[in-house]
C-alpha cells in the first residue's frame, strides 16, 4: 500500500547517482523514480519544508 503523503504527491525524494554520471531521483516510500539526469544538472535533493524542525535544521 502506497503511503498516505505519496498519494498526496508528497513524496520524500532521495537521489542516487547511478553509472556514467547520471542521478535518479526515487521516493523509497512507493517506488516512484524520476530521472535519469546528467549530476550536473541535479538540483540536490527536494526537501519538503514540513521535513524541517521548528526553528530550523
Amino acid at each position: 500500500m502506497t503511503a498516505l503523503r505519496c498519494r498526496l504527491g508528497l513524496h520524500r525524494w532521495q537521489n542516487h547517482r547511478v553509472a556514467d554520471g547520471l542521478v535518479v531521483t526515487t521516493c523509497p516510500l512507493c517506488g516512484r523514480q524520476e530521472g535519469p539526469v546528467p549530476a550536473a544538472e541535479d538540483p540536490g535533493p527536494r526537501i519538503d519544508p514540513r521535513d524541517i524542525p521548528p526553528g530550523g535544521s
